[in-house]
């Protein structure tokens, strides 16, 4: 089975059993993201999975405060961009903590508003930067996990993930934040149908 398959149908499986959901966004105002993030969800699949021409990712995370991303959960999502990604100048991670926004509820402009004012690290030279947005609150559909809404941007409803995760009968946090980040990073990927023509049908 193609590793690519095997990878969505265990994202699919994985995401099932949470009974969860995650959506793709396409927003129109960019604020003062530059066009090389700001694309279609999908546009960057082959600069993401490519040596050429950005031979390193760059990955900032920019979390709320009591919504610091699990240690586990970052080091999984690491292993599997080693595994599926080619950059020979590496994949780094770097966390911060941002202000509290002050919100329960987030759309996605609020999402790309928090964006334009946290992000420090965009894509420029050799190297293609990531950005993942954890907020402590849930999405318009309380049902959302996360978001994937441009070509190297993402939202984790933290607060949602927390509150179904980590108890009696239900999924680890570090594995439903794990799952959830790299469900996201599929999308960045070109899958499902995004990005990447599809080589066998789902």
């Amino acid at each position: 089975m193609n590793v690519h398959i095997r990878f969505t149908w265990w994202i699919l499986c994985s995401m099932g059993m949470m009974l969860l959901s995650c959506h793709k966004e396409n927003p129109s105002s960019s604020g003062n993201i530059p066009s090389a993030n700001h694309q279609a969800v999908g546009a960057s699949a082959h600069d993401l999975l490519s040596d050429v021409p950005y031979s390193s990712l760059q990955i900032e995370i920019a979390y709320m405060p009591g919504y610091q991303p699990d240690n586990q959960a970052q080091q999984q999502l690491q292993s599997f961009l080693q595994t599926y990604l080619h950059k020979s100048g590496g994949i780094h991670i770097t966390t911060h903590q941002i202000p509290d926004a002050g919100k329960s509820t987030y759309s996605l402009q609020d999402v790309m508003q928090l964006e334009s004012s946290y992000r420090t690290q965009f894509t420029t030279g050799n190297q293609i930067a990531v950005f993942i947005l954890y907020v402590n609150g849930q999405y318009t559909d309380p049902q959302v996990l996360g978001i994937t809404y441009l070509n190297t941007s993402m939202c984790i409803f933290a607060k949602t993930i927390h509150d179904n995760s980590g108890g009696i009968g239900q999924i680890s946090r570090s594995t439903a934040e794990a799952t959830v980040l790299e469900h996201e990073f599929g999308h960045m990927l070109g899958l499902v149908n995004i990005g990447s023509p599809i080589q066998t049908p789902h």
